[in-house]
């Protein structure tokens, strides 16, 4: 099942590159095809930027197989599997940029992120670490 990600819509469809100044922060584990939705969605539509992409699958043809799809991502793996929650905390503790983008390895990207828009609230809100930039009413109906 494919959860349609709801961003925060630029204007214009055309693509917004990643700014230099966020990372994407990718979670999987060895569903090769709904990343590989997630990316050519997100991609299309977001190019360019500093990706990290934590494979907690453990399975090294999976691990192959995503460095291979994606030589500019950096590729996080180990010996055994950690868990969603270790394997996120081990991505973000990678992030050298002042923002990160998460991702799952399940979502579909309907059209550009606002990154203008993202970073503005971000530094207009010092109080604030998370956005969520689905529609709420697909995630509370």
């Amino acid at each position: 099942m494919t959860t349609p990600a709801r961003t925060i819509a630029a204007q214009a469809t055309a693509p917004q590159p990643v700014p230099d100044d966020v990372t994407v922060c990718v979670t999987s584990c060895a569903r090769l095809d709904l990343l590989s939705e997630t990316m050519r969605s997100f991609r299309a539509f977001n190019p360019g930027g500093r990706t990290i992409i934590s494979e907690d699958s453990a399975d090294a043809t999976a691990i192959a197989a995503i460095e291979a799809a994606y030589p500019d991502a950096r590729v996080l793996s180990g010996p055994e599997r950690i868990g969603q929650m270790r394997s996120i905390d081990r991505m973000f503790r990678l992030v050298e940029t002042p923002y990160l983008f998460h991702l799952e390895d399940y979502w579909v990207f309907e059209g550009p992120v606002d990154w203008d828009a993202l970073r503005e609230l971000m530094a207009t809100r010092p109080d604030v670490a998370n956005l969520c930039v689905r529609d709420f009413d697909e995630i509370k109906p």
